[in-house]
């Protein structure tokens, strides 16, 4: 097998042929004209070459040792990863009934030995030309698809996050003008409280909710510098304080000596905010406990594990799509979906990842992997 590279991007030709001459022939005619080529000469090397290369074209002879190009471009279409490629039947023969055995297994085309440049070309030109065009529409209808999807999740959030929190606020806020005269102090305490956390919740969604769109826009990126992460985590557990006293959950960290690392700490703390809402929102056992364990060995690894409701193998396949699910007690339409899409794609541009284990009934943990940096782990 051999590989010829060009600085252009005209497309990508692979070339099977069991006799040299003819593959140094169409190699240099097609070289020449812009086009990158690799080439093989035995069957049985097809299908690999094409998954390795994943070429624009495939100039396939007919006539050859072991199995013959009209085998050989069989097995190439009834491969899901390899029948969208077009294939070119190189051949001797010019028979109406071999032309059309060819064109019926799923050819494009064939060109017939000995081969006219001007007639190669330019039935390769046309074949590359409609394949290219087909990859940039399916592309663009696939960027389209996530546009549609996207704007289908943000209306999920303005339509039912965005409005929880607002509604108890301004409810709390009503009660509170309906009768603040008669309004004892321990009444009153509770109401701020409420509002608090309402107001809360809310800055943290739409936090969360422009992130997102950064990170969509591309004009997040990642800002590394050096922090203790312990006490960077303390930070955020302590903000969920209150929420955990109310439900009698301890947050617990494992272990309690800090180092410092060197991250992105807006992105660290974006998702273990996340993390420790999830878990708690889902912990539904007075007298818990919520367990952050941090690991360090050649990856860092911070896991937060709830002992709560958990949730079913097809909520956790879901978790960090774009689709808007249409079950509304699933764990993706309350908020936890999105905030874990945007902690997913944080993770992606940390050059680390976000995995789940759970089940119903019995709890859940999200861990986050994040591969050692060139400056490493620093001890306190």
């Amino acid at each position: 097998m051999k590989e010829q590279n060009t600085n252009t991007t005209k497309g990508f030709i692979l070339i099977v042929d069991d006799i040299p001459k003819n593959l140094q022939l169409l190699g240099s005619t097609l070289r020449d004209q812009g086009y990158k080529i690799a080439a093989v000469s035995k069957s049985e090397q097809v299908l690999d070459s094409a998954r390795k290369y994943q070429p624009d074209l495939i100039l396939l002879d007919v006539m050859m040792p072991g199995k013959n190009g009209f085998e050989v471009c069989e097995d190439l279409k009834e491969d899901p990863e390899l029948n969208h490629i077009p294939v070119i039947f190189l051949t001797a023969k010019v028979e109406q009934e071999s032309i059309i055995k060819g064109l019926s297994l799923g050819g494009a085309d064939y060109v017939t030995k000995p081969f006219n440049n001007q007639e190669l070309l330019a039935r390769v030109d046309t074949h590359i030309s409609l394949k290219l065009s087909k990859d940039q529409l399916t592309e663009q209808n696939q960027k389209l698809e996530e546009l549609s999807l996207m704007k289908d999740r943000i209306y999920s959030v303005i339509g039912h996050d965005l409005r929880g929190p607002v509604n108890g606020i301004s409810g709390v806020i009503n009660m509170l003008l309906n009768d603040l005269e008669n309004t004892d102090p321990q009444k009153l305490k509770r109401f701020l409280t409420l509002i608090n956390e309402s107001s809360t919740n809310l800055w943290n969604l739409l936090t969360d909710l422009l992130s997102w769109a950064r990170v969509q826009s591309k004009e997040l990126k990642v800002n590394r510098s050096n922090f203790y992460l312990l006490r960077a985590i303390e930070e955020d557990a302590k903000a969920m304080k209150l929420i955990a006293d109310k439900k009698a959950i301890k947050i617990r960290i494992h272990p309690e000596e800090d180092f410092e690392i060197n991250a992105d700490k807006s992105f660290i703390r974006t998702i273990i905010r996340n993390f420790l809402s999830n878990a708690l929102k889902f912990s539904d056992k007075n007298g818990s406990t919520i367990d952050i364990n941090i690991e360090f060995n050649e990856n860092l690894k911070i896991s937060v594990k709830d002992h709560g409701i958990g949730m079913s193998e097809q909520v956790k396949e879901r978790l960090f799509k774009m689709e808007h699910p249409k079950d509304e007690s699933s764990m993706n339409i309350n908020g936890a979906g999105f905030g874990l899409l945007l902690c997913n794609e944080l993770a992606k541009l940390h050059g680390g990842s976000i995995s789940v284990d759970s089940k119903e009934g019995s709890g859940s943990t999200f861990t986050l992997m994040i591969p050692q940096t060139e400056q490493g782990v620093i001890a306190a």
